[in-house]
């Protein structure tokens, strides 16, 4: 017989009315019904958490959640971005023709926004075609960087001296940019 250090009843010293503790080779000082009670009074003190599939969070949680942490990993989001437009360039630059084609009074309300925006850029840009057009400028068939022979591009490092650029092909251009982003 063991008396219960709570209720202070003596009860048989049994599985069925005492825990039995394994690694000290004895029972429990509570009986198993003073225990019980004791962890119901726990429970009820605890805050009520969720289960998984109960109060879902709004998709607005997930859309916020997502664009803190794009602007936590700013460069990691940039590198995989990147990465995916190399393995997939055929099909995005298609795209982006298709989107432009279909779009077109969209792209050149963009495009206007831009050279509102950037109106030294603009004149810089319209002087040196002009050059080029006249053939005052003759513009090379490669990339200054990496000697590509593809679609080379004018890259001016000071707007303010529209004549000295850097001619490159798309992807050494796209490069210095990302570059001189940061």
């Amino acid at each position: 017989m063991k008396i219960c250090t709570k209720c202070k009843k003596e009860k048989e010293t049994n599985k069925l009315n005492f825990i039995w503790i394994t690694n000290k080779n004895r029972f429990q000082a509570q009986c198993r019904q003073c225990m019980n009670e004791r962890a119901k009074e726990l429970r009820n003190l605890k805050p009520k958490l969720p289960k998984k599939n109960r109060d879902k969070k709004p998709p607005e949680y997930f859309k916020e959640y997502r664009k803190k942490w794009i602007q936590e990993n700013r460069e990691h989001v940039r590198e995989l971005a990147h990465k995916n437009y190399l393995k997939n360039r055929d099909s995005v630059l298609a795209r982006t023709k298709k989107w432009r084609q279909e779009n077109k009074s969209k792209f050149k309300e963009m495009w206007d926004k831009s050279n509102k925006k950037n109106p030294h850029k603009r004149h810089a840009r319209k002087l040196l075609n002009r050059c080029i057009d006249n053939g005052k400028i003759i513009k090379p068939n490669e990339c200054s960087m990496c000697g590509n022979k593809s679609r080379i591009k004018a890259h001016h490092t000071d707007y303010s001296k529209p004549f000295e650029v850097q001619w490159l092909c798309s992807s050494c251009h796209a490069y210095i940019h990302r570059k001189f982003k940061e």
